[in-house]
């Protein structure tokens, strides 16, 4: 009788655990859903940047190298994460996904649009991802890449109003594609304000993560990884 009643007990705490887990996800979800109409992160690029329509920029350096780093929209949708992985010094990137953000046992690959072998890695947005969210264009920086071959120009990608321009597009697009993952959820409708939610993927599955993968961190075809050639300046 002692055994069956501290079976039941243990059930009944297994159960309300799993109530009170379930009950904090959501409330997880509907805040950021409530907050997608005043959805951070706000449109922003530096100057001298250019930026690939996998929201990855590049900024090409004094010994003309190429500086590679993850742009404000990703980094405010997935917020601080877990994790950060990039390529080893001495790798060579181009052609297949090289980073890759870990939160909670989901992940988002993104694919550097240029090949090249790495040079150094920012240890520091590493250790602390934090730097990447809070400041992606300068102190979060990924790595660094010497860029091979003759074929494409950092002039090929968005620079300036072009690119701000287009990441205020995404930005009305995220908007949608969030309120579209979260419509099984049964919440309330996001039109209700709400305060702006940094890390907002963060309320979503694996499966969404995937699918905002393909729609907003891949590159088109015509992006797909080729050679930099000499410094032009762009």
């Amino acid at each position: 009788m002692t055994v069956l009643l501290v079976l039941f007990t243990l059930i009944g705490f297994l159960v309300a655990d799993y109530l009170l887990h379930q009950r904090s996800q959501k409330a997880l979800a509907l805040a950021a859903l409530k907050s997608v109409e005043m959805l951070g992160p706000r449109p922003a690029f530096a100057d001298g940047l250019a930026l690939a329509p996998n929201h990855l920029w590049m900024r090409r350096e004094k010994n003309n190298t190429i500086t590679v780093g993850i742009d404000n929209f990703i980094a405010g949708l997935v917020g601080v994460v877990e994790r950060i992985q990039v390529p080893e010094e001495g790798a060579i990137v181009g052609g297949k996904p090289s980073i890759t953000i870990h939160d909670k046992k989901k992940t988002l690959r993104l694919t550097v649009p240029i090949e090249g072998q790495v040079l150094s890695v920012n240890h520091e947005s590493l250790q602390l991802p934090a730097l990447v969210k809070n400041d992606p264009y300068t102190t979060g920086w990924l790595f660094n890449v010497v860029p091979s071959g003759d074929a494409r120009s950092l002039r090929s990608f968005m620079q300036g109003d072009a690119a701000l321009n287009w990441l205020k597009e995404q930005n009305k697009l995220v908007k949608e594609f969030l309120a579209a993952g979260g419509s099984h959820l049964h919440f309330a409708t996001m039109h209700d304000g709400g305060v702006p939610v940094d890390g907002v993927l963060k309320a979503f599955d694996q499966d969404v993560w995937t699918e905002f993968e393909k729609q907003f961190a891949t590159l088109p075809a015509e992006f797909e990884p080729t050679e930099i050639g000499e410094y032009d300046n762009a």
